[in-house]
């Protein structure tokens, strides 16, 4: 049984806003747009990883099925496994796949919280550009805990989360094929 939402937490989300379709927030929405379609990317990159670690079918499938944060954890813990893969290559995939795993905190507020432009005291919603986005976690609202972003911060996180996924490719490309297709191996 849940209990009723307590009168602080009632009373922020009553006092909230919401601005839909105004033109002042389309950068915003391109810049999200294009981080969770660079996470999309991401997403690939965990099957091509695991795809070429994993030491057959069965254990692929169980892997391709988990969340996005256990699947990298299952990547990482492949890699640092002893294998066929040349050490250098491991170490760039390890150390790419933790910044990742610290991008997945920006991504999951991103992607499953409220995306709300915020003014300062002396702009005008009407006309003036939102000076930063906060993302609340409504369960903690209570708190006022929420990520706050600035339009700088959030091309950043684009430019940093698209040249992991090109480096995390490269670096799977690079590695030797020793199981797969025409290797003899099932998949």
């Amino acid at each position: 049984m849940s209990s009723p939402p307590q009168p602080g937490h009632a009373e922020s989300l009553h006092q909230m806003g919401f601005v839909s379709d105004a033109p002042c927030v389309v950068p915003w929405a391109e810049k999200i747009g294009q981080f969770i379609f660079n996470f999309g990317g991401i997403e690939f990159v965990t099957h091509k990883y695991l795809l070429l670690l994993e030491p057959d079918e069965a254990a692929f499938e169980t892997s391709l099925a988990l969340l996005l944060q256990p699947r990298i954890d299952r990547i990482l813990e492949l890699l640092a496994q002893p294998t066929h893969l040349p050490q250098p290559g491991r170490d760039l995939a390890i150390r790419d796949w933790g910044e990742i795993k610290r991008m997945c905190l920006w991504r999951n507020h991103i992607a499953h919280n409220p995306v709300l432009p915020y003014w300062g005291l002396d702009k005008n919603p009407a006309t003036d550009p939102p000076e930063g986005i906060t993302m609340p976690d409504l369960r903690q609202l209570k708190n006022g805990e929420g990520v706050h972003v600035t339009l700088d911060t959030l091309s950043q996180l684009v430019e940093v989360s698209a040249n992991l996924s090109r480096r995390l490719v490269e670096t799977a490309n690079s590695f030797p094929r020793s199981h797969g297709e025409g290797s003899g191996k099932e998949r």
